[in-house]
């Protein structure tokens, strides 16, 4: 049955990347519901059926986002930049956990830590330097989601920086890598150039780190 339901998440996803990038919305509608509810059974039978709040309203958050996503509606765009800032907040209370089960301070590598967060946030101003008709609203909550991802991830990899031996960190990680590459391209292909690679980009990004995800909070089950 695990299987069973893998194969379901993977070919749902799949499919659902080809219809959105062939405009086939029928087919977009029938299978892009599926992905999220596979990828909840997967993680029952991987977590032996414990559950974790977070990884639920993770899901949740993140399954009210793809189906915004697939109609048109009246600010579409900023719901579902409000459903990612709602999910992008509980991993960094999840990763800021982490490092405090760590009990370690490295004032050494505070330092290396301040660069990526510098880098993460230079990168932050490149997409909002994309993004047309910015008024003074748009400009705060575009901003405030990019500090929050930016923090997000800076934690994710000084943790890895701390213990790099850890399963739960390195996925913490590929997660952390996967939210910036969707974003980036979202930005790319919404506000810049709307070419279909970008779009698939950000699609099967997305749909891949449902996977890493489930691994997360697997592992967050077990003591870190």
């Amino acid at each position: 049955m695990r299987k069973t339901v893998f194969i379901i998440y993977v070919l749902s996803s799949l499919i659902a990347v080809f219809a959105v990038l062939f405009d086939f919305k029928l087919i977009e509608i029938i299978f892009k519901p599926l992905i999220v509810p596979a990828v909840f059974v997967y993680y029952l039978y991987q977590s032996d059926f414990k559950l974790s709040g977070t990884f639920t309203s993770v899901l949740i958050l993140s399954f009210a986002s793809d189906m915004i996503s697939i109609f048109d509606m009246d600010k579409k765009q900023l719901l579902v930049i409000l459903l990612n800032l709602a999910i992008n907040m509980l991993f960094l209370k999840s990763y800021v956990k982490d490092y405090l089960k760590l009990n370690t301070l490295n004032t050494k590598q505070i330092f290396n830590a301040l660069l990526i967060l510098l880098g993460l946030l230079v990168l932050v101003v490149i997409c909002l330097t994309l993004i047309p008709d910015l008024n003074i609203d748009k400009i705060i909550y575009y901003l405030f989601y990019g500090l929050v991802l930016a923090f997000m991830s800076t934690v994710a990899i000084y943790n890895s920086i701390l213990n790099n031996n850890n399963l739960k960190i390195f996925y913490a990680v590929i997660i952390s890598t996967a939210f910036i590459i969707t974003d980036v391209f979202y930005v790319l292909y919404n506000f810049y150039l709307p070419m279909k690679i970008f779009l698939l980009v950000n699609l099967a990004v997305q749909f891949v780190s449902y996977f890493f995800i489930v691994n997360y909070f697997t592992v967050s089950l077990k003591k870190i």
